[in-house]
């Protein structure tokens, strides 16, 4: 796989006839007159996920509820896209994707203060560095994130820190993110599962069932209601399934088990001598 910057250099110079180029390196590229573009459809965003194996911060509510309520997906957009992504309030879809419901009134008002309350009210207090603590321990967090989105890794670690939390930042290429996802080596991820078809993304199937590695279960969520509510989702008739998907969606913003952020825009860029 080419490195985007890679790419974009070898559309221009005549090195490639056609690439996919995603983040900041689309600026200079839709300021060329002789580069055209045509872009694809992302039906499903990527995700906040929380970690809530036993023995973890984020099994416990009250912190989930901070973390996604410190994110402005808004705000992620801007920096990990530039502001190109396609917003929605569903972790199954975009509004351009299978059975989107608005669902504004149940996404959490971004707000670092309200984040810190529901630590406060939870028992936990500032430490002397000011961050969290409960009983004398720092409320430490592994945010494991990917190299591919541009500025919206430093954005999360700016807004968890803004709340309090120790967190510790790992900032990985794709196979260690992989990796970590995978195994459930993390506190917070911004999930990817996007889709390049209009059917319901993958990202409910990975919060419910068996936990990873042995499973899809990355979130290691043990939330019966929800695993019922993913598996009606997913075999009831297609005239049923809207209101069974708003159902998941309802329970995951419910649980602070995750948290929409945006879909990125797969964009082609070609040169215009070349195709028309």
């Amino acid at each position: 796989m080419l490195f985007r910057s890679t790419a974009a250099n070898l559309v221009v110079t005549g090195g490639l006839d056609i690439a996919r180029v995603d983040g900041t390196d689309q600026t200079r590229l839709n300021a060329d007159p002789n580069i055209g573009h045509v872009d694809g459809q992302s039906y499903a965003p990527n995700i906040i996920v929380i970690n809530q194996d036993p023995g973890r911060p984020g099994a416990e509510l009250a912190v989930r509820q901070a973390i996604i309520t410190a994110i402005d997906p808004k705000a992620w957009d801007r920096v990990a896209n530039e502001g190109t992504g396609v917003l929605g309030e569903n972790i199954h879809a975009t509004p351009n994707g299978f059975c989107y419901s608005a669902l504004g009134s149940a996404m959490p008002t971004p707000s670092v203060d309200r984040a810190k309350q529901y630590l406060t009210a939870a028992g936990y207090t500032p430490g002397p560095d000011g961050k969290m603590q409960k009983a004398g321990k720092k409320l430490t967090i592994r945010l494991v994130t990917i190299t591919t989105q541009n500025g919206g890794p430093e954005y999360l670690l700016t807004q968890l820190n803004a709340v309090g939390f120790d967190t510790q930042f790992i900032n990985s290429d794709a196979a260690a993110f992989t990796k970590a996802y995978t195994n459930a080596d993390y506190d917070v991820v911004p999930g990817i599962h996007q889709a390049p078809y209009p059917v319901a993304g993958t990202a409910p199937t990975f919060l419910e069932g068996t936990f990873s590695p042995a499973g899809l279960n990355r979130a290691h969520n043990a939330d019966p209601v929800l695993a019922d509510l993913v598996t009606k989702a997913l075999r009831v008739p297609l005239e049923q399934a809207c209101a069974a998907w708003k159902d998941v969606n309802l329970r995951i913003l419910e649980t602070a088990t995750a948290l929409p952020l945006s879909a990125q825009i797969a964009r082609n860029y070609f040169k215009k001598d070349v195709f028309s």
